[in-house]
Formats: structure tokens, sequence, C-alpha cells
């Protein structure tokens, strides 16, 4: 029995999930599927047949993949992983077992390791512990070239061909076409970009349950041979490689998928037999041996940094170097912040947005010689460029740190995080980046909405805070957190009612009196 058109909803994002409950009399173990990059909860649908009868399974789309929304492009683990444990609550559902294929797996890890005693055991498909950060780079590049909006066909062929062995015309192939077609392609690159910033072999280590690696023996994508380094991380690993296969063992072989995958699970993991050998050099080997594996990890090409601050003046740092000159020339302060919110933008949207009343030749023109002088601004030292300009695409590449990026990061956290006292102390993180007084000086259009939508999530902060302190009874931390977010938001009278009314009742009316002036001037001014 499947549930109909379910959707679960945490922070206004609706993720979409399907459960299928399994035939009566049967195991009333449930194992959950997480999807790859780019797909969606159709993928498994060649696999579950063959697992239906002998247990619950759970489906979702990841944000911004199939019927799942959303509004940002950039993400975190936390975020995701929140996703999954309020539908898991929302279904009443305290062990499961969770399977994973590709950055799905990635995902099952990183929720497995948050939450350890929701996950009774692991099941990684097509997962890898570490692929080099240059050549994930390059591919992510050359992706983006075959990527064009409005027609995501050249990219998805491309992909398809890399992770199943199915022919393009058959239905997997307009399975797996379909998932492509529905995902936001923000979203996908963003995705990449999380696997950047992730350390999977330091997570993996971290497992302590019955884990299950699955390669496919014809991966062309990920040869089944990284996937035996991913199990090597696992301390409590089983690896197996499924013939006449590739990326997608369940869509190519779901049969024998669904075979050890049902072996691994139902097996009690406490009656394995462990085989012993008084060999002392056979115990010293095993034993040094997986020392070196736990301890080493290739060498990984370190990202070149960028550190751009926009809440207290406009300052970026290339390499930890300011560059002081050059801003206020050929857009190239404008032109960056909006490359900075817009991770892989396409050469039409930056002509509508900067030249609109000009014609797409002068506008090529005009964005070639602004691109050309944004390069110089950001060259480092060395060949490496931080801008990436090709015949569809301009974007900016290498680590990124952003003040009011990592302030909207943060918001979205707490709306995320369901302890309590975690989320105060993250609302408290929040109040932080206003501690120095903020000032702006980028006026476009798309930026001042952006603002907006960050006051708007910073007012909701600061009530849950302000009645986090009332019921605690801390009056001054109230006056501090309001008094600093007050530059930022100076129109929200709430704000002055609130300092008005504490200093009302200490009966301090000298301040009393200059919270009522500041509100009167803050109607004048904006109402």
């Amino acid at each position: 029995m499947r549930t109909p058109m379910p959707f679960v909803h945490h922070n206004n994002y609706p993720i979409y999930y399907e459960y299928h409950i399994a035939e009566e009399g049967h195991s009333k173990e449930t194992l959950v599927f997480i999807h790859g990059i780019g797909l969606n909860l159709r993928t498994w649908d060649y696999l579950i047949p063959f697992l239906q009868a002998d247990f619950n399974v759970l489906c979702l789309d990841i944000r911004g993949h199939g019927k799942s929304s959303c509004e940002e492009s950039i993400f975190h683990w936390d975020e995701l992983c929140t996703d999954l444990y309020v539908l898991l609550r929302e279904l009443g559902l305290s062990e499961v077992h969770l399977v994973g294929h590709g950055l799905g797996g990635t995902y099952a890890v990183c929720f497995t390791n948050r939450y350890p005693r929701l996950v009774k055991k692991l099941v990684l498909i097509s997962t890898l512990a570490f692929y080099p950060a240059e050549i994930i780079e390059q591919a992510k590049q050359f992706r983006q070239t075959l990527f064009k909006p409005g027609n995501v066909r050249p990219l998805a062929e491309h992909l398809i061909q890399l992770i199943t062995i199915k022919p393009l015309s058959s239905p997997a192939g307009s399975l797996l076409m379909d998932a492509y077609q529905q995902a936001r392609f923000d979203v996908y690159f963003g995705m990449i970009d999380l696997f950047l910033r992730t350390e999977p072999v330091e997570d993996l280590k971290l497992l302590k349950l019955p884990t299950l690696v699955i390669a496919g023996e014809l991966d062309v994508l990920f040869p089944h041979y990284l996937s035996g380094i991913t199990s090597s991380y696992i301390m409590n690993s089983t690896f197996l490689v499924i013939p006449d296969a590739s990326n997608m063992t369940f869509i190519d072989e779901p049969g024998h998928t669904a075979t050890i995958m049902n072996d691994f699970i139902s097996k009690d993991s406490h009656a394995t037999k462990k085989i012993n050998t008084d060999d002392p050099w056979v115990n010293i080997i095993q034993a040094k041996v997986a020392n070196h594996i736990m301890e080493g990890r290739p060498k990984e090409v370190p990202f070149r940094k960028l550190n751009v601050q926009l809440m207290k003046g406009f300052k970026v740092y290339v390499n930890n170097s300011e560059v002081l000159h050059g801003w206020n020339q050929r857009l190239a302060k404008r032109l960056f912040v909006y490359l900075i919110f817009h991770p892989s933008t396409i050469r039409e949207n930056l002509y509508n947005e900067f030249w609109p009343e000009t014609n797409a030749k002068q506008s090529s023109n005009y964005l070639s010689v602004c691109l050309n002088h944004l390069k110089q601004l950001l060259k480092t030292d060395d060949a490496f460029s931080f801008l990436v300009v090709n015949r569809e695409h301009v974007y900016l590449q290498g680590e990124i740190e952003c003040d009011l990026l990592s302030l909207n990061e943060k918001m979205n956290r707490f709306f995320a995080e369901p302890d309590t006292s975690h989320k105060k102390h993250i609302a408290e993180e929040i109040i932080h980046f206003f501690s120095d007084h903020v000032k702006f000086d980028i006026y476009d259009n798309w930026f001042l909405e952006t603002l907006d939508t960050a006051r708007g999530k910073l007012r909701k902060v600061v009530v849950w805070l302000i009645l986090a302190y009332e019921q605690s009874q801390e009056e001054d931390k109230i006056i501090s957190c309001i008094e600093n977010v007050l530059p930022f938001q100076p129109d929200y009278l709430e704000y002055y009612d609130q300092l008005i009314q504490i200093y009302q009742t200490r009966g301090i009316r000298s301040l009393a009196s200059k919270w009522i002036k500041k509100k009167q001037q803050a109607i004048s001014e904006y109402y």
C-alpha cells in the first residue's frame, strides 16, 4: 500500500515522500531511500517491488529535486538532515535502515552521525569517500557548458549514459530523463559545491553501525575500486560488487541489488562469527594496515580563498590580501556581488541585469570589458582564476566566504534546528553579526530584495529569542539583542515598544523617553 501524494512541511518547504507499507505478517523494519544528485524518488521504482513485501519502504525527494521545493541553492548538511529527521518524526519512525545512492549516500552518512539512535544499518550505493577537488571542479565546469536554461536534455543525456547501462530510449532512460528535467540545476550545482565542502573520510570514520557498500562492476563514473576505498574507512563494513551493473545498480540489476540488501539487513549482526588467529604476524599486519587506512588520505589540492565583507562596508580579500582599488570601475563591485549570490549564471541574465536597454551585441562587448577588469582584480600569484567565463556561463570558483551569505546560512540553520537549546545558541550567534554598525553600499534592486528577505528572517529570529529571554527573565539580553539589530531594522516599531516597556517597568524614565523619541523619529521617517 502506498500513501497518496503526501508532503511534510519543514520551515515552509514541502518535502515530498512516498511510504509503502509491508504486507501483513511480514517484517515491520523500515528502509529509507535517499536518491542521488539531480534525481528523485522515482529512481527507486525498479528496486522497490523486490523489497516491499518484506519491508516498509520510505522514499523522499531531496530539497530542490522532484516534488520537493526550496528557495536557496546553497545548502548545509544540518538543514538536509533536519528535513529527514522531521519526516521520520512525523511518521513516528524511531529506528530505520538508511539506503543512499551517490551524494544521497553522503547524505545518509551525515544523518547517521547526527542521529545515530535512529539508524540501525546503512547501505551505500556508489558513494565515494574521496574524489580530488580539482577533478570535481573540472567536471562541474564541463557540465555547466552542457546545461542550457530551458533545455536540460544535453546534460541529462550525458549523465544518464554515465550512470546506467540502460539505453536512453528504454523505460529506465525515460524515467531518469524525467527526473533530471524536474530538478533545479542551481540546486544541482549547489549540491556539488556542498560535496566540495564536505569531509567524507572523517564522517565515514565515525560510523559504528553495520554498513553495506555496493558498487557496480561497470561503473565508469565511480569505479568499484574507489567504493572499496570507501568501505575501508568504515569500521564495520561489507563491500560487494554487482556484476553487469553500472553506477545505478538498482536500475541495472535490481533483483541482485535487492537480494544482497535483504540478506544484509535480515542478518543478525551479533551472530556473525568472527575468525580469530593466534598468528602474531597476521594480527600485527591487520592492525598496521587498518591504522594506515584510517590515518592516511589522499592529499587534496588546496582551494584558493576569497573573503568578502558586505555588512560593514565593502572589502575583498584574495588569499588574505585586501584588494583596495578598482572596485568602482567598470561595474566591478556590482558584478562581483551579483556573481557571489548567483553561483552559476548565464550571460543573458547579466545583460538583462546591467544593460537592460542595450542590444545583445553591445551588451556582450560591455560584459567582456567588465569581466576582464574583474578578472584582473581577482588575480593570484599563480595561474589560478577565481572567475570562470565560458560561452554560456559566468561564475566564481574556489572557497568563497561572505558575511551576508554566512548570516543567511546561519538563519537557515536556526529555522532547521529542532533542539531548543541549540536553537537559542544559533540565534545568539546571529545577533552577534550585528554587534558593530551595519552598512551596505550596494543598491541594485536584486540586492535590496535580498536584504528585505534577510530582514524578514531576522525578525522571526529576534521575536523567538526575545520570547526565550522573557521565559528565562533575561531582560538585559533583550535590550542588547534589540539594540544590536535596530540599525538593520530601524522601521520595526515593536522593537521600540519592547525597550520602552522594559525601561518604564524599571522606572528609568530618561531611557524610556529616549526610546519614545526614537520611535517617533522612525515613524516620521519610514511611515
